[in-house]
């Protein structure tokens, strides 16, 4: 304990904080960040957007259909396209 230099411990646990600092910071800029998305790769989160949006555009072309063609809706009396959906 003698050579013991308290001025490059301290530089040493201040860069440590920096790092961990920078790095949190960094996971935070994501708009959609959370403890779901830490397990996922790159790959999967690409995916599950891409079925969120293909999910999206398919429920407006089935509206945007029916409302074209309602006699395609073969529904008891009293419901629409929207209970179809």
């Amino acid at each position: 304990m003698k050579n013991f230099k308290w001025h490059t411990f301290l530089k040493w646990v201040a860069g440590i904080v920096l790092v961990c600092i920078s790095l949190l910071s960094a996971g935070s800029v994501s708009s959609k960040f959370s403890v779901e998305t830490l397990a996922k790769s790159d790959i999967n989160m690409v995916s599950d957007i891409h079925i969120d949006q293909t999910l999206t555009l398919l429920k407006t072309l089935a509206r945007k259909l029916y409302k074209m063609n309602p006699g395609e809706l073969a529904t008891p009396p009293g419901s629409n396209y929207r209970e179809q959906l």
